[in-house]
């Protein structure tokens, strides 16, 4: 971190470019634009970004498929029902479950039986009654 803040002076002082000029320009030359304007889409600093990364390394990041009160949508009995996220629970073999008002289901079943909305969950079921196994 340190090199790129004495590149950036080097760059203000030595080029006689602003901040922004500076920020532009290693853009430009140092990364692939598009995963770029991707980090800039987050609206995470460098820091935010470092500790996430630091918590993935450890083993303590969970990317979860929805938020704590959202709608899903579950397949029981070939029909579609909505219920709504309660909580998460994190287990010791690494695991998560997802408790609804319906059922506990694994996060895992995110996309087989359980849906973030109910197009998904109707073609789901649609293609399973086309193709039954």
């Amino acid at each position: 971190m340190e090199r790129l803040k004495s590149y950036i002076e080097w760059l203000e002082n030595g080029r006689g470019l602003d901040r922004d000029e500076c920020l532009s320009y290693l853009r430009d030359a140092l990364c692939d634009k598009e995963a770029f304007h991707d980090y800039e889409a987050t609206g995470l600093t460098l820091a935010e970004c470092a500790k996430l990364a630091a918590a993935k390394r450890d083993g303590r990041l969970a990317v979860l498929p929805c938020k704590r009160n959202d709608v899903v949508y579950d397949i029981r009995d070939g029909t579609v029902y909505a219920t709504r996220v309660l909580y998460f629970s994190f287990f010791e073999d690494g695991k998560v479950a997802c408790r609804t008002v319906s059922g506990y289901p694994d996060t895992e079943m995110f996309g087989i039986k359980i849906f973030l909305t109910p197009e998904e969950a109707e073609a789901a079921l649609a293609a399973k009654e086309a193709n039954p196994i």
